[in-house]
């Protein structure tokens, strides 16, 4: 896929979904559009919130998020070394592209449908674990969203600014922090069946002789 093509593919979208908003009432359903903005929020996680970060929870959850904090700040320390490390070997040696080749000459419909849906995961789980640790927290999370911004996903939780203020600055940076560990938590299950994932699906191919074709 060229630029061209997924530029074409991209207006193609956001036309659909102007013509879409004219003749259905988007807002009714949570879903507001923009120029090329569209968020979708709702209040139906709550209870999910609630029922997760139950005042019987609340110890547990205050430790989880600690630990959040704490990794938090030991990234935050370590990233900057490590970028000025690179900064000084790739002054130091011939530095090297950060790409290869053009990002955009890789993305096609296969990889789309891997990509996708394991961002738009990754994003949604992050956000509920915000919800869940503000809940325990007694902060109102007022809404859940998805945002689409030209071709950039996200998700949020919106929560109540009142409320957020009055914590304690320890409660903050746990409500803040909580997606860190969430984040490591699903990378440290998921990367060694990244590596064997190979052996997981050769049972699925028969052996042959004739060339293997790899993309």
């Amino acid at each position: 896929m060229d630029i061209l093509e997924a530029l074409f593919l991209l207006i193609l979208f956001w036309m659909l979904i102007i013509f879409i908003s004219y003749r259905v009432n988007l807002e009714n359903k949570g879903i507001l559009i923009a120029p090329l903005v569209l968020i979708w929020r709702t209040d139906k996680f709550n209870s999910f919130y609630k029922k997760i970060a139950s005042r019987g929870s609340r110890r547990f959850w205050k430790l989880f998020g600690n630990l959040s904090l704490f990794l938090s700040l030991q990234i935050f320390l370590v990233l900057p070394m490590i970028l000025l490390l690179n900064i000084y070997y790739g002054i130091k040696d011939e530095p090297s592209p950060i790409f290869t080749i053009n990002p955009i000459n890789i993305l096609s419909l296969e990889t789309a449908v891997l990509i996708i849906p394991a961002l738009v995961f990754s994003l949604v789980i992050h956000e509920i674990f915000h919800g869940i640790m503000a809940t325990s927290e007694d902060v109102e999370v007022e809404k859940t969203g998805f945002m689409l911004i030209i071709a950039f996903v996200a998700a949020f939780v919106q929560i109540a600014k009142d409320k957020l203020i009055k914590k304690s600055r320890r409660a903050r940076l746990r409500i803040i922090s909580i997606g860190v560990i969430i984040n490591l938590i699903f990378a440290l299950i998921l990367l060694p069946i990244l590596s064997i994932s190979s052996l997981l699906i050769s049972p699925l191919y028969e052996s042959s002789q004739g060339a293997l074709i790899l993309n």
